[in-house]
Formats: structure tokens, C-alpha cells, sequence
């Protein structure tokens, strides 16, 4: 009886051990190293055997239309229009160019939570006003760095931090619902930046004099020019561009460099 009890236990412990294997290897990925590539599209084997990169020229857009999940996305000046993605195999999402209007459609295969992954958008530099630009990301950062001039700027990101750099335009539209936002030389007819758990941080490239700026926080405190606020909602200024902020459990510091 004992030998068929501890035959038994082995037997379980052995069926355990091969689906936590299994399970690893799903989550990181089995492979072999491989290079593909087409016209204007190469993939490549990072040194992990789970993750690769893609690059991609793309066709000129002034519109854009991105919304991902588990994913960084960061858009900056380049020499081209064109794309590159870090990430997990299988997961590059098909981004197409139709009418001007970039979109991005999820791969089949979806990015763990706990997978990294990054879309980086290029734009030549010295571009005339780009017009409409979304970019979503339901967990991951938003980076915008490319001297450029939007008409209307959008970026929301569930879980994740909010960069803004060197750029200006007429709206403005930052949301994240855990992270921070931080803009450095914007200059934005108007701009909108809410924050539900996470600071905000401006530095616009023009004088606050320009500038009537509303700022509510709930548990924090309010930074704007030389002056300090407690916690709750205060308008100051009266220029013709507006900034309003707006975070619950964070502070606001609004101030030129």
C-alpha cells in the first residue's frame, strides 16, 4: 500500500512539474531564431527567443488613430514616416495608412500584462500641421517629442505616465487614470490634462502672462509661477490660452523654465 501510495505522489508531482513547465513556456515563448523580411519590413530576433523587433516605413499620415493595450507608445521626429515595435512574438499590431489616417489593428495574439512591449511612430522633421492624432494606451506610457504643430492632440493611457516635449498646437487633451503628466515646451491654445491618481507638471514654452490657468486637486498641492496653493480649485491669469488640470490625489506645478 505505501509503495502504491508514494508511486501515486510521484506520478502527481510529475504531472505538476511538466504543466508549470508547459505554463512557462507558453508565457515566454518557445522558439527558434529566425529573420524575416520584406519590402521596407524586417523582423528580427531580440536575445530572448520570445521577443522581437519590427520596423516599417510607412505612407505620409496627418491623422492618427492608435489605441493598444499593454503597450508603450512613443512619438517622435524621424527621417521617415515610419514604425518600430518591441515586443513579445506575434504581437506587432497591423498599422495601415488609408486616406492620410494612421490606424492600428491589434495582432491576434495579445500582450501580457506583465509582457513589454513599445510602439515607436517616426515623423520627418519640418512637417506641416499635423491634424487630428489619438494615441491610447490602456496600460502603458505616452511619449510625444517631435517639434511639431497639432491641430488636435490626444492622448489617454488607463495605467501610465504622460510625456510631452517640445511641441504646440491648437487642443491639447492628456488623460491617464494612474500616472502622471509632464509637458516641457508646449505652447497649446488649450489644453486639458487630468490625472486621477498621478501629478501634473507644465513648463510652456511661452509666458504664463498668455496664459488663464484652472487648477483643481483634491489631496495635493498647487504650484503656478512663483505662488503656492493648498489643496482644492483656484483660476489665475486671464490670457487669451487656457490650461486647466485636474487630478484627485496629486500635485500641480505649472511654471515656465
Amino acid at each position: 500500500m505505501k509503495n502504491k501510495r508514494s508511486l501515486c505522489l510521484i506520478l502527481i508531482a510529475a504531472v505538476a512539474l511538466a504543466v508549470i513547465a508547459f505554463g512557462a513556456g507558453q508565457y515566454l515563448g518557445a522558439g527558434h531564431l529566425s529573420l524575416d523580411s520584406d519590402k521596407d519590413n524586417f523582423t528580427f530576433p531580440w536575445t530572448k527567443a520570445h521577443q522581437t523587433t519590427v520596423r516599417k516605413k510607412l505612407d505620409a499620415f496627418d491623422r492618427a488613430d492608435i489605441h493598444l493595450d499593454n503597450t508603450d507608445i512613443t512619438l517622435q521626429d524621424g527621417d521617415d514616416f515610419a514604425m518600430v515595435y518591441h515586443g513579445p512574438k506575434g504581437t506587432c499590431p497591423t498599422l495601415t495608412v488609408t486616406d492620410g489616417k494612421l490606424t492600428a489593428k491589434a495582432a491576434k495574439t495579445a500582450v501580457g500584462a506583465h509582457q513589454d512591449a513599445e510602439l515607436t511612430l517616426t515623423i520627418p522633421r519640418a512637417r506641416a500641421e499635423l491634424k487630428t492624432l489619438t494615441l491610447a494606451a490602456d496600460n502603458g506610457d505616452i511619449t510625444v517629442e517631435p517639434a511639431q504643430t497639432f491641430r488636435t492632440l490626444t492622448l489617454e493611457s488607463q495605467n501610465g505616465d504622460i510625456d510631452i516635449d517640445a511641441c504646440d498646437g491648437t487642443t491639447l487633451k492628456a488623460t491617464t487614470s494612474n500616472g502622471d503628466i509632464d509637458l516641457e515646451s508646449t505652447a497649446f491654445t488649450t489644453a486639458e490634462l487630468t490625472a486621477d491618481n498621478g501629478d501634473i507638471s507644465a513648463a510652456p514654452a511661452d509666458s504664463l502672462a498668455r496664459y488663464t490657468i484652472s487648477a483643481k486637486t483634491n489631496t495635493g498641492d498647487i504650484d503656478i509661477g512663483e505662488r503656492e496653493y493648498n489643496a482644492g480649485t483656484i483660476r489665475v491669469g486671464s490670457g487669451d490660452k487656457t490650461i486647466t488640470a485636474h487630478t484627485n490625489t496629486g500635485d500641480i506645478d505649472i511654471e515656465n523654465d
